[in-house]
């Protein structure tokens, strides 16, 4: 049963998007590790005890000293069939007078193409109440992030926006929610970032 769930658990996570002779050689090897696995359960099991063991094991015990012995072969097994990934974090937000600028990281391992960010400002409606509405939204196009590398946008939206559109609204009625979204061989990479406070550049010089 432990085999079975750790195969069923790895091949939806690591490859499904793997072509089919590549899934077909993974499921042939794990189901050639269930059936060793199997025999060798077998054989502990039918082994004589020397006399001289005052403390007989019992088929509960040899069981439970298999699964143990399993969980890190398993981990083992996966860990070197994982596949390379991108991976994102939100490296730096800020608004000045007339633009917010975002920095999204890639801290995984596997370059990153057309990479969509959508953000939203949140605004206050009511002190009483938690929902925020919705102001502003937008969304751009990273056209690739490397691994370790920065992907920089520029959006036409900033304080003055903010603030004059509804009369009496300070930067710090906003809050601010951040979309990251990828494909990557055929997976859907996420990442959302919500921030309730936000870098606010100075007013420019008049």
């Amino acid at each position: 049963m432990i085999a079975g769930f750790q195969n069923f658990s790895f091949f939806p996570t690591y490859v499904m998007s793997l072509s089919t002779v590549a899934y077909y050689h993974l499921f042939c090897v794990a189901v050639s590790l269930d059936i060793i696995y199997a025999l060798f359960f077998i054989r502990l099991t039918k082994l004589k005890r020397p006399q001289w063991m005052k403390i007989k094991l019992g088929l509960s015990v040899v069981a439970i000293a298999l699964s143990s012995l399993a969980q890190p072969t398993y981990n083992f097994f996966i860990g070197s069939f994982k596949q390379d990934r991108p991976s994102f974090e939100l490296s730096r937000f800020y608004v000045a007078y007339t633009y917010t600028g975002i920095e999204i990281r890639n801290n995984g391992s596997a370059t990153a193409s057309n990479v969509v960010v959508t953000f939203y400002f949140l605004r206050h409606l009511n002190t009483s109440f938690t929902y925020r509405s919705p102001e502003w939204a937008m969304t751009a196009l990273i056209p690739e992030i490397k691994e370790g590398d920065i992907g920089i946008l520029a959006m036409p939206v900033g304080r003055y926006h903010l603030e004059s559109t509804f009369s009496g609204t300070d930067i710090t009625d906003y809050e601010a929610y951040i979309v990251v979204f990828c494909v990557h061989e055929q997976s859907e990479i996420h990442a959302n970032f919500h921030l309730e406070d936000f870098q606010v550049l100075p007013l420019p010089d008049v």
